[in-house]
């Protein structure tokens, strides 16, 4: 798991370096999501909260309106379950109820590297200044880490536990992804259409996502948020740097 962690850091590092240098953008946000079975919800007690960042580089096919984004990125799914997961006899991954009087939380965290590829348009922000954007496109996701995390009351021998490494989660998934906004906020959504577990030892279980993300554009060496005006430096400022120079 450790050194997964640090190829993906390293190939993060790689790619903001490049975005800062080729004005690339960054897009973050958070999300929560469910847990579909056979296009009904799998369980209704569970609670999804997702923090994700995603690094693109545009390829312009008609600029400044329609662009490819090809990306790199983390997406982090915090799921809190009112049941445990454990395997059967048979290798089966099964849920359990937990037991109310010591359980206090039980918590399942996988952790994607992901590369989304995007078909983009956007407004053309000289005559707007909030353009509409919209992304239709699909991503990859590679399982980088995965662990449960159970929390007891203080009457339990312990007060938390961990376990690394769940067993018989799917190394690969992909899908759909949609993202629409304005300026530089905006929606998305993911529908995972391979599932979380492999298909042989559970029940087909897809993740579905709905964030509220943020884009951060890089343009050269200065830092701004789409649709914010970067103040000009006053001619007198320029002027007296050129002086110093001299």
């Amino acid at each position: 798991m450790i050194k997964k962690l640090c190829v993906v850091i390293i190939l993060l590092q790689v790619v903001i370096n490049y975005a800062k240098a080729q004005q690339d953008i960054y897009i973050m946000g958070i999300g929560s999501g469910i847990w579909l079975q056979d296009h009904k919800q799998a369980n209704a007690h569970i609670t999804i909260k997702t923090p994700f960042v995603h690094v693109f580089k545009n390829i312009h096919l008609w600029k400044p309106h329609l662009a490819l984004g090809i990306g790199l990125g983390l997406t982090s799914y915090n799921v809190v379950l009112d049941e445990t997961i454990g395997v059967d006899s048979m290798q089966h991954v099964n849920f359990q109820h937990n037991n109310i009087n010591e359980v206090r939380k039980y918590k399942l965290n996988t952790t994607y590297l992901e590369v989304p590829v995007e078909l983009r348009y956007r407004q053309n922000p000289v005559q707007h200044k909030h353009p509409f954007k919209v992304g239709i496109g699909a991503r990859l996701c590679y399982l980088v880490s995965s662990h449960t995390k159970t929390k007891y009351y203080p009457s339990a021998p312990v007060s938390k536990t961990k376990g690394y490494d769940v067993q018989y989660l799917n190394d690969f998934t992909y899908g759909p992804q949609l993202r629409i906004g304005v300026g530089g906020i905006g929606l998305l959504a993911f529908y995972d259409m391979h599932g979380l577990f492999e298909e042989k030892h559970a029940a087909t279980i897809r993740q579905c996502l709905l964030a509220l993300c943020f884009n951060i554009s890089f343009d050269k060496n200065k830092f701004k948020l789409p649709g914010i005006p970067v103040r000009p430096k006053s001619a007198s400022l320029t002027r007296e740097s050129d002086d110093k120079m001299n």
